[in-house]
């Protein structure tokens, strides 16, 4: 029996073929293209959380104790060297780098920045986070440890270009104020604001005479951790393990980021709601006006014996089909367009310069998830459930004697 009203449901909905077409490509376009924004606003969060992580934090951080707080090279670890040999050998992590950061001056012949200076070792940061691939401008094949590395947006304040010289001054760990003469050799851009608008990179051996370092002194440990590991146990676990040093999250130390993410959630959940929204008045409409036109049709059904039960299967079978041919359609072409964007990415070159404020890249390219596809799924079958309330509520009160007097 069932089988048999899905079958008449099937037949019933092409006989208005027009009809059947255009609601299935309302609810197709419609949901590709959400699929297509919600792909895009994940894709900008994802490359911005890879971003941070590459640069800067990792997934977890480790700071002695009271450094966030007062930010002095004071506060410093004193065997890093020992302590990243033993975070290496451990199976959650995948690579760790120590960095030493100070703040100070920046100065040309024509301007002075605020600036953090931070000593690494270009090799670590490869493995560590692919530094090389944030350069936009010159290289990292420099062995003289004169050259310095700056942020995208730090040069274009100061003014300076490949080749020129700039001075850093600091405080050393005496007291006395130290200096550096560099010649840029690099310009990198890193998607992380905090880096690209005040960074200055030089080698570990120039931070560490520059600010009178011991040579296994450091400020930060930065970890990448493998995929799949709980963060939040790894971070107790070294929390425990390891003396006089607080280790935080990626999440702790860019809240912004975290919340970033939410937004995205936000938007994409308002998104669903549209598409719900969407397929619910389109089948609801097509619903009601089928009801209304078929009411002799319904009559003489009941008048031959179907029960009601029997109508409201094939109203709901009908309802289901619509909303499934249109799901089909916007999987098809979600799918295509979220393979074009995952792979060529949306070139807004054109507004480069204020995404870069934000920590945008000027192309931005798609995630792809399969939950964009169960769920929107969900969701259109809810609402072509819904849709057939309405619908069915008048046929309910549907009473052979109405049929007669409207046929009369």
């Amino acid at each position: 029996m069932f089988r048999f009203f899905l079958r008449l449901a099937w037949l019933t909905l092409w006989r208005r073929k027009i009809r059947l077409i255009l609601v299935a490509t309302m609810i197709g376009v419609s949901m590709a293209v959400m699929v297509s924004i919600q792909g895009l606003y994940d894709g900008m969060t994802v490359h911005m959380i890879k971003s941070t992580l590459r640069s800067d934090s990792g997934e977890i951080s480790i700071y002695a104790k009271g450094y966030r707080v007062s930010e002095s090279i004071r506060d410093s670890i004193a065997e890093s060297g020992k302590m990243t040999d033993t975070l290496a050998s451990m199976d959650e992590v995948k690579s760790v780098t120590s960095r030493i950061k100070a703040t100070g001056l920046i100065s040309t012949a024509r301007k002075s920045l605020l600036c953090e200076m931070i000593g690494v070792d270009i090799a670590s940061e490869k493995a560590f986070g692919e530094f090389d691939k944030f350069i936009v401008e010159g290289d990292l094949n420099g062995s003289d440890d004169g050259q310095a590395i700056i942020g995208k947006q730090l040069a274009r304040d100061l003014g300076v270009k490949l080749g020129e010289r700039i001075v850093y001054s600091t405080q050393n760990l005496s007291g006395d104020i130290s200096s550096l003469s560099l010649r840029i050799t690099a310009i990198i851009q890193t998607s992380n604001i905090a880096i690209d608008d005040r960074t200055l990179y030089v080698t570990k051996p120039r931070a560490r005479e520059l600010l009178g370092f011991a040579p296994a002194q450091s400020t930060q440990v930065a970890i990448r951790v493998r995929e799949g590991r709980d963060l939040e146990t790894l971070q107790k676990s070294l929390q425990e393990r390891l003396n006089g040093v607080e280790v935080y999250r990626w999440q702790e130390l860019y809240p912004s980021v975290e919340q970033m993410q939410v937004i995205t959630d936000v938007f994409n959940a308002i998104g669903f709601g549209i598409i719900m929204l969407v397929v619910l008045i389109g089948i609801m409409g097509v619903m009601v006006v089928s009801v209304l036109e078929r009411l002799r049709e319904f009559g003489i059904q009941m008048a031959i014996g179907v029960d009601y039960r029997d109508l409201r299967l094939q109203l709901v079978g009908e309802a289901l089909i619509m909303s499934l041919l249109g799901y089909l359609l916007g999987a098809v072409l979600g799918g295509v367009m979220l393979y074009y964007l995952y792979n060529t990415g949306m070139d807004l070159r054109e507004f480069s310069s204020g995404l870069e404020e934000f920590g945008f890249n000027s192309i931005i390219y798609a995630d792809v998830r399969v939950g964009y596809f169960t769920m929107t799924l969900g969701v259109i079958v809810a609402a072509a459930l819904l849709s057939v309330i309405v619908p069915l509520r008048r046929l309910k009160k549907l009473r052979l004697l109405d049929v007669i007097e409207s046929e009369t």
